[in-house]
């Protein structure tokens, strides 16, 4: 009887340990959080293989183009302010393409406002 009742425990505890390992856990599609490369400092230089240098400018959020007043550099694209509008590409030597206000990088958006009349005012102009 007790052989039989030890038995019993063993295979219970045997079943119950096989179901125990039995953990569903999904794997489709979500969010990707992934750090980015590195966290550039303010002044953060970068050489690309042509010999063009960018500058990282933390108050603006993007990279400054080294020689090229007006030139800025974010997430892969160049863009470059031209009278009341704003170009991109995605390589220095063009081709350009008008980009609109909404779709500027945020640093650019707050920094370079448009007027009543439409036409792009520097937020330092504004305060002077």
């Amino acid at each position: 009887m007790r052989r039989r009742h030890f038995n019993t425990l063993l295979l219970g505890a045997l079943f119950a340990g096989t179901l125990g390992g039995c953990v569903g856990v999904y794997t489709g599609p979500g969010p990707r959080y992934r750090p980015p490369p590195h966290a550039p400092a303010h002044g953060y230089r970068y050489r690309f293989d042509d010999g063009l240098i960018i500058v990282f400018d933390s108050g603006l959020g993007l990279y400054i183009v080294d020689r090229h007043p007006g030139w800025y550099w974010y997430d892969g694209h160049f863009y470059r302010r031209q009278r009341d509008r704003w170009d991109f590409s995605p390589r220095f030597d063009g081709p350009w393409h008008p980009v609109p206000h909404d779709r500027l990088p945020p640093g650019l958006r707050r920094r370079y406002r448009r007027d009543g009349d439409g036409r792009y005012r520097d937020e330092r102009d504004r305060r002077r």
